[in-house]
């Protein structure tokens, strides 16, 4: 059971880590057809596109700052959180 809880919890560390890495690579690397910044984009866009469309719907995005990464990560630990004590 350890081994569940233990996978699952690295599991969403590593999609937090993603997105932070994203996050950050937007700052560093001005080029958006980088190697890096393109693999970073395939993997967390599909988890960040919903955050940012209900952050859009309800008047907060399509600003200077996007906050879709850090409310993804909010609903990230959420659902780990969820998950863990059902286990």
């Amino acid at each position: 059971m350890w081994t569940i809880r233990a996978s699952i919890d690295y599991f969403f560390n590593i999609l937090t880590y993603l997105i932070v890495a994203r996050a950050i690579s937007t700052w560093i690397f001005t080029n958006p057809y980088n190697n890096i910044s393109k693999l970073l984009y395939q993997i967390t866009e599909p988890i960040i596109a919903p955050f940012r469309s209900l952050l859009t719907r309800i008047g907060l995005g399509g600003r200077h700052i996007d906050f879709s990464p850090l409310v993804a990560i909010w609903g990230l630990m959420f659902i780990k959180i969820l998950i863990l004590s059902f286990i």
